[in-house]
């Protein structure tokens, strides 16, 4: 039944909007909400924004360069304004919000990774990955302009510390960022360098850090420990060699020997070439003297070894040739320096200044003895050559000479240059000799004793000999048979002829009178008697230690 059949009116339709929005309004309505999501995330989160100044370098990137401390990202390049007229480029960045309070005034930032150092292997990565920006934080209020650099600092963190300046001829490849080490220790880096040309030297600025620093003291001595140095010695040769990483960036090391007092900041310190050179320098209690050897140097050069008996006792410091025109001849003046620690002098380890009269002195005395100075090398034909103070036998009379410093006598020759010459004039002497002539006579007197053996008048003589020696060899030891008994009759005798004297003394009645010869007949026999009996006892013992004088008679 439709409403028409009821009788009743047809309603109209009317339209009645909701209270919610359709649908379609929930995609922007969405997206409002994430951009604000976003932004209250990035109020919160993003830290402070901060503008560098850089040297022009390539890599930088908005939005992708990263800033990192100590590895972990703390912000971002947001972005870069190039200035090509001034080389610079101006960097904004923007950190995250931890960050806030450490960008204090005085922060670094430098770029890593835009070319390859050679005291960093890491540095190899970011340059296939591209570099970054790495910072030393300041703590303190957000400083928002700084000036940056293109290399990493040396020290990547603020030590305490001393900074020291080496001279050298020949930097070698030691360069900014090379490593200074103590007993292999790093204890400092090498902040740079620079040309003096007035002085035809660089000057190399090293940092050594707290507290070593306390370790350089006015006798220390450094040298460059890039190089392997082979070193020869009485025990063979020896390699130094600090690292394999210096040998490619660069090394200094150092040692201190000996008391000293505290190098100031900045104190200049010579560089040597090697361990050896340091070690054999002169130290800072060194006597100095000088001498005259004639001739050239040859191969005598500075830092020589100067011993005394065999033992190392100073380096020869400066060597010039010089030509004395009013005598006409070439010299070599030499200069050298002796440690009185390794003299032998007593009182001498805790030297603070050279000791010029003790020195003195001792050389005076050891002069006086035939000490002289001359130059030798310390292996023969091979050996470096070097200056040797020695005792000559015969040596004329010298002094220690006056001058600034004193001046050592020397000899005119040594070593091998000496022996040659003294084996050469033997030489000499032996072909002046008549060894054709010689040699004549030789063979000559060898023919002559030759034709003497095969005479019948000498084999004869010498059958002769023989026979006489064998019958001296029988007399002899017959002799030796028939000696105890002839003793024994000696002795028998003897004693009867004393007490035959002493029976007639009695009957004389002398007793123990000793009568001279002249005192009548029988007195006077009796002396005689007495007499023959003492030189028979005297006989006898002689024969007893003298068994062949019965054949050869008494010796004279």
């Amino acid at each position: 039944m439709t409403d028409e059949s009821r009788g009743g009116e047809a309603h109209e339709a009317r339209f009645r909007p909701s209270r919610w929005p359709g649908l379609v309004w929930a995609v922007p309505l969405g997206a409002l909400l994430v951009v604000a999501w976003i932004g209250i995330r990035a109020y919160v989160h993003n830290g402070p924004e901060v503008r560098v100044i850089f040297p022009l370098v390539g890599g930088i990137k908005t939005q992708h360069t990263k800033v990192k401390y100590r590895g972990a990202i703390v912000g971002h390049v947001s972005e870069v304004d190039i200035y090509p007229v001034r080389n610079q480029m101006k960097v904004d960045i923007r950190f995250d919000s931890d960050m806030e309070g450490y960008l204090g005034r005085g922060t670094r930032f430098w770029i890593v990774g835009n070319s390859f150092q050679a005291t960093s292997l890491s540095s190899l990565k970011t340059v296939i990955t591209g570099p970054y920006i790495d910072i030393d934080p300041i703590k303190g209020k957000t400083w928002h302009k700084f000036v940056g650099s293109s290399k990493p600092p040396i020290l990547k963190r603020r030590h305490k510390g001393e900074t020291f300046v080496l001279v050298t001829r020949h930097i070698g490849n030691i360069t900014r960022g090379s490593k200074v080490y103590y007993r292999r220790m790093k204890v400092g880096a090498v902040l740079g360098y620079r040309y003096k040309q007035r002085l035809d030297a660089f000057h190399i600025y090293t940092f050594i850090r707290a507290p070593y620093q306390r370790l350089v003291r006015t006798s220390t001595k450094f040298w460059n420990a890039s190089a392997l140095h082979v070193a020869l010695g009485g025990s063979g040769p020896r390699v130094q060699l600090q690292s394999l990483p210096a040998m490619v960036s660069g090394a200094v090391a150092f040692m201190t020997e000996g008391p000293g007092r505290p190098a100031p900041k900045g104190a200049p310190f010579t560089l040597y070439s090697s361990r050896g050179t340091a070690r054999d320098a002169p130290s800072p209690v060194a006597v100095y003297y000088q001498l005259s050897l004639p001739g050239g140097p040859h191969g005598l050069k500075r830092s020589a070894p100067v011993t005394l008996e065999g033992a190392r006792v100073g380096s020869v410091t400066a060597v010039r040739m010089v030509y004395e025109e009013h005598k006409k001849r070439l010299v070599t003046r030499v200069r050298i320096a002796l440690d009185p620690r390794l003299l032998g002098l007593p009182h001498t380890a805790h030297l603070r200044a050279p000791p010029r009269a003790t020195v003195d002195a001792m050389l005076r005395a050891l002069i006086r003895q035939g000490l002289r100075a001359e130059r030798a090398r310390s292996t023969p034909l091979v050996g470096a050559p070097g200056i040797v103070l020695t005792r000559i036998p015969g040596a004329r009379p010298a002094t220690l000479e006056a001058g600034r410093p004193p001046i050592v006598p020397v000899v005119a020759a040594g070593g091998i240059k000496n022996i040659t010459r003294e084996i050469s004039a033997i030489l000499v002497k032996v072909r002046a000799l008549p060894l054709a002539a010689i040699a004549d006579n030789v063979r000559v007197a060898t023919t002559h004793l030759a034709a003497l053996s095969r005479s019948q008048k000498t084999k004869g003589a010498l059958d002769n000999l023989r026979k006489t020696l064998a019958d001296v060899h029988a007399i002899s030891a017959r002799g030796r048979r028939d000696v105890p008994a002839i003793l024994k009759r000696i002795r028998k005798a003897a004693r009867s002829a004393q007490k035959a004297v002493a029976g007639l003394q009695k009957m004389t009645g002398r007793g123990g009178a000793n009568p001279g010869p002249r005192a009548g007949n029988l007195p006077g026999t009796l002396h005689q008697v007495s007499t023959a009996a003492r030189s028979l006892r005297t006989l006898a013992d002689y024969l007893d230690e003298h068994p062949n004088a019965l054949i050869v008679g008494k010796g004279g």
